[in-house]
C-alpha cells in the first residue's frame, strides 16, 4: 500500500502535456527546443571516445565540482559542491535529509510545482507566501515575516522565478539574508534560469548570505535537459549528509555529462550560453509583439511569459485547439486567470500557436 504521504500525483503540468492531442503545439515545457550546441556535441563525442564512463565519487568528480566552485567565484569549497542527475534530485536529496515531520518551509506562491509535491513527499509542512499580481508578483517581506515561526526550517526561492522570469534585485537579497539570519533558517535558491537573462545575470544568494544553498543546473542555460546534469552547493557542514542521501539515491550523477560538463565549464560555457540566449531573444520578441494586447509579467529572464487571460479555463479551451500552455494554478494556491507560455520552441511552431491563442481571444 502507498504511503499515504506520497500519494501525490503528476504535477498540472505534466498533466497538461499527457492530456495533449497528438500534433499539438507545446508552448508549456520548460525546455529549450533547440539543437545542442556543436561544441557540446563534439565534446560528448569525444569523451565517449576516450574516457571510461563508469562510477565517479558519490558527490562528482573533483574537477567539475572545482569548476562549480569557481562558478560561484570560490564562495563555497570543493567539498560544498554535490553533483547531481538534475537540479530536482538536489531538491530532493536536501530536503529528504533535513526535514522532519513538522518542519515547515516556506513557498513563495507562484512558484515551480515540484516544490510543493517534494516538500510534502518528505513529510514536511507548507506555508505561502502570495504574491500579488497588483504588485507584479514581487516579493512581500512583510508577508513573508509573518509566516515564518518556531516550526520554519527552511524558506525557498526561485533566482529567477518560474513561472514569472523575474528575480529578487541586489537589496531584496540582502534583505532576505538578514532574515533568515534573524529567525535561524536556511535559504534554499534554485537558480537553474539564472543564465538566461535578457540584461544582466541576476546574483545568487551566496554572495549575500552563510545561510543559503542553491540549486542549479547545465539543464536551460545550455539546452541539456536530458543529460540530467545539476549540482547543490553550499557549505561543507550543510552538503556532507545530502552525499550520502544523494548515494543512495543514485550512486552519482550521469558521468558522461560529468566529463563533458567540466570542459563546458573550462572552455565553451559562454560560447555556448549565448548561442542558446541569442535564440530566446529572437523568440521572445515575436512573442511580445504577437501578444501585446496581453497584460503580462515582462520578467528579466527566458523563456516564460507570464500572460493574464480572460478566464480560468483558457488553458483547457486551448487544448482542445491543440496548443499546450500551462494555467496559473499549477503555480500557486490560488485558481488564477494566468498562464505560462514558453517559447522556447522553433519560430514556426512559435507564430502558429500564438496565432490560435490570439485567434481564441
Amino acid at each position: 500500500m502507498i504511503n499515504p504521504t506520497h500519494n501525490i500525483g503528476k504535477s498540472v503540468i505534466r498533466q497538461f502535456v499527457d492530456k495533449a492531442q497528438p500534433g499539438s503545439i507545446n508552448l508549456g515545457l520548460g525546455e529549450i527546443n533547440i539543437p545542442l550546441h556543436s561544441s557540446i556535441s563534439e565534446i560528448g563525442k569525444r569523451v565517449i571516445r576516450e574516457k571510461r564512463i563508469g562510477y565517479t565519487p558519490n558527490a562528482g568528480l573533483p574537477e567539475l565540482r572545482k569548476a562549480i566552485s569557481t562558478y560561484y567565484n570560490n564562495t563555497i569549497s570543493l567539498n560544498g559542491v554535490c553533483v547531481m542527475n538534475g537540479a530536482q534530485e538536489g531538491l530532493f536529496a536536501l530536503l529528504f535529509t533535513y526535514l522532519n515531520p513538522g518542519d515547515e518551509v516556506i513557498l513563495v506562491d507562484p512558484c515551480y510545482p515540484a516544490y510543493d509535491s517534494v516538500v510534502q513527499m518528505c513529510k514536511g509542512q507548507i506555508r505561502y507566501c502570495s504574491l500579488s499580481p497588483e504588485d507584479n508578483f514581487r516579493m512581500n517581506f512583510d508577508l513573508l515575516i509573518e509566516q515564518i515561526n518556531k516550526n520554519t526550517k527552511f524558506i525557498v526561492i526561485n533566482q529567477p522565478s518560474n513561472p514569472l522570469g523575474t528575480a529578487l534585485t541586489d537589496s531584496e537579497l540582502k534583505k532576505l539574508a538578514v532574515i533568515a539570519e534573524k529567525h535561524n533558517l536556511t535559504i534554499i535558491s534554485d537558480e537553474v534560469y539564472r543564465e538566461l537573462y535578457t540584461v544582466e545575470r541576476g546574483s545568487t544568494i551566496l554572495d549575500f548570505s552563510d545561510r543559503a544553498v542553491v540549486i542549479s543546473s547545465l539543464s536551460k542555460s545550455h539546452g541539456m535537459t536530458g543529460w540530467r546534469l545539476g549540482w547543490i552547493a553550499g557549505s561543507e557542514e550543510f552538503i556532507k549528509p545530502i552525499i550520502v542521501t544523494h548515494q543512495y539515491l543514485t550512486t552519482c550523477a550521469n558521468s558522461l555529462a560529468q566529463h563533458t560538463a567540466i570542459e563546458i565549464f573550462n572552455n565553451c560555457f559562454e560560447e555556448a550560453n549565448i548561442y542558446i540566449k541569442d535564440f530566446l531573444d529572437t523568440n521572445r520578441i515575436l512573442a511580445e509583439k504577437l501578444l501585446h494586447r496581453f497584460e503580462m509579467i515582462k520578467g528579466e529572464f527566458h523563456p516564460f511569459l507570464f500572460v493574464k487571460v480572460p478566464d480560468n479555463n483558457f488553458a483547457e479551451e486551448m487544448l482542445e485547439k491543440k496548443v499546450i500552455v500551462i494555467p496559473g494554478h499549477a503555480f500557486s494556491q490560488r485558481n488564477m486567470n494566468w498562464v505560462r507560455i514558453s517559447y522556447g520552441v522553433a519560430e514556426e511552431y512559435l507564430i502558429k500557436g500564438l496565432s490560435i491563442i490570439l485567434g481564441s481571444t
